[in-house]
């Protein structure tokens, strides 16, 4: 007979662990299942402190962290959609009643090239799921989603014309999924790297709608200069994105410093000769591709500095050539 009996054990976690560990005890396996998943949800390793208005202070617990809990970040148990849609309301009332906002759409205002943005696709790339465990991490990516739509909607505002919005992360959830597909986002296949591609240079299905026609939104996304490169490359109309500090980086040093460093990842084990075929050069196509932009750091979110630090404005600059 199993020992789980709510009725009679009114506090599982202190008997159950009592009468596991008593002489003689007879304890299935169920009965251990049971015990972890209760040890698991009964001592939280951090504690949340409501600030208000949907946001809140993390505290430093003592609890024990369940074991299979270290160093990942599951989905957050018994979030709802409703939950998710209140929380992405709040964040973006935040970020619409922000001088951060004010001024990033002032610094875009003032780039529109002649004729229009003319933008057809908006790429969001990277800000993390919005509804797994760790709540800052949470917190950062809801609202740098509403950023990214916010945006999103004052570009069709001024075009008069609907914009087609697409979004990319390997981390989502399924309810992740379910709440971009209920604002009418398309999710895109995100492909991890591989032995044909070992430095990420492939950023998955929205490879596939790079253009200069887009719109990109990447507020954290972990790549090499190789991957700054695919990114830039198709000379997207305008990009948000925290890549150009790598980019310029790497587009100071020499053929020998990037190589060195390439190789201190190990690349040459998985792919013979793999400097000679892919990274001699790329100091010169950097430098060629961020000199045809012009970026503006991304002003500072007064409200939670970390959310957009690190990130720039950039679009294409203008051409010097007078059409026909």
């Amino acid at each position: 007979m199993s020992l789980f009996n709510a009725s009679t054990n009114p506090h599982p976690s202190m008997a159950f662990r009592d009468i596991l560990h008593s002489p003689g005890a007879r304890v299935d396996l169920m009965d251990k299942h049971i015990i972890d998943l209760i040890d698991s949800h009964s001592m939280p390793h951090g504690v949340e402190e409501a600030l208000g208005d949907g946001w809140c202070k993390i505290g430093r617990g003592k609890g024990r962290t369940p074991a299979y809990r270290r160093g990942l970040n599951p989905p957050l148990m018994d979030l709802t959609l409703d939950q998710l849609r209140a929380d992405f309301a709040t964040k973006s009332k935040a970020w619409r009643q922000s001088s951060c906002r004010k001024e990033t759409l002032a610094i875009i205002d003032k780039q529109v090239p002649e004729g229009g943005w003319a933008i057809t696709e908006a790429i969001c790339l990277a800000t993390g799921s919005f509804s797994r465990d760790n709540w800052a991490s949470r917190q950062r990516s809801v609202t740098q989603f509403a950023a990214f739509v916010d945006i999103v909607q004052h570009l069709q505002d001024q075009q008069q014309h609907q914009v087609i919005i697409l979004a990319q992360d390997p981390v989502y959830t399924a309810l992740d999924i379910d709440f971009l597909r209920d604002k009418s986002i398309r999710t895109l296949f995100a492909e991890k790297r591989t032995k044909d591609d070992p430095v990420g240079g492939s950023i998955g299905e929205a490879d596939d709608h790079m253009s200069s026609s887009c719109f990109v939104f990447e507020p954290c996304m972990d790549m090499t200069s190789h991957g700054a490169l695919t990114l830039l490359s198709p000379e997207p109309a305008l990009y948000i994105g925290s890549c150009f500090e790598r980019a310029e980086d790497d587009s100071k040093k020499t053929d020998e410093e990037i190589m060195h460093a390439e190789r201190s990842m190990s690349l040459d084990q998985l792919v013979p000769d793999f400097w000679e075929t892919h990274y001699k050069g790329i100091t010169n196509k950097l430098k060629a591709v961020l000199a045809k932009r012009k970026r503006y750091v991304l002003p500072v979110f007064e409200e939670e500095p970390n959310i957009f630090a690190s990130m720039s404005v950039s679009w294409m600059e203008a051409s010097d050539e007078n059409p026909s």
